[in-house]
């Protein structure tokens, strides 16, 4: 068991390490709209929305663990019960093919292909950055609504993950603004 823990760590470190991209810790994200949060002020993810969101939409809620640390940081967004999780990419086809793999992404996050489930989708082509958003419309599957993002300047990549009970329109404005307000240093 700690042979596997050593060897994991290991490959890890030598991807990080050969690959040379800077960990999310490494940059400043700036955003008037976001404030981030200690994860441990939500112990619980599904009991957090249930307490925000009184009248849930759609079938359930999301489930993840939210964490920061040198990958992942967690925000809230101003005003709101709304969570974004934005977790750094470092996978090769994803920072070199982001064009092929987010439509990948989009696959496996949102499905429609059962259910007769309508995915919203849009891309946003900024000077500094490239971003994709993208769910299931109606709440069919749950709260959470996905956006990738690439800065142009430095790469990085990102998977956000927005938890939010708003209507669909004001998602949609809520991760254009956000989107267009991020700021990477």
């Amino acid at each position: 068991m700690l042979y596997r823990k050593l060897i994991t760590i290991f490959l890890v470190v030598s991807a990080t390490l050969s690959y040379g991209q800077k960990t999310l810790s490494e940059y400043t994200i700036k955003s008037t709209l976001l404030e981030q949060i200690d994860p441990l002020s939500i112990p619980d993810i599904q009991a957090y929305q249930r307490s925000k969101f009184k009248n849930p939409r759609g079938k359930g809620f999301f489930s993840v663990q939210m964490l920061s640390n040198e990958y992942n940081r967690v925000y809230r967004l101003k005003g709101t019960g709304d969570l974004f999780l934005i977790s750094q990419r470092l996978n090769e086809e994803i920072t070199n093919n982001w064009d092929k793999a987010i439509l990948e992404y989009r696959e496996v996050f949102t499905p429609t292909e059962h259910g007769g489930y309508n995915r919203y989708e849009k891309r946003l082509d900024g000077a500094d950055f490239k971003a994709y958003i993208f769910f299931t419309k109606d709440y069919k599957l749950s709260n959470a609504n996905f956006i990738s993002y690439q800065n142009k300047k430095n790469g990085l990549t990102l998977f956000i993950t927005y938890i939010s009970n708003s209507p669909d329109e004001v998602k949609i404005v809520t991760m254009r603004d956000i989107i267009n307000d991020l700021k990477i240093e």
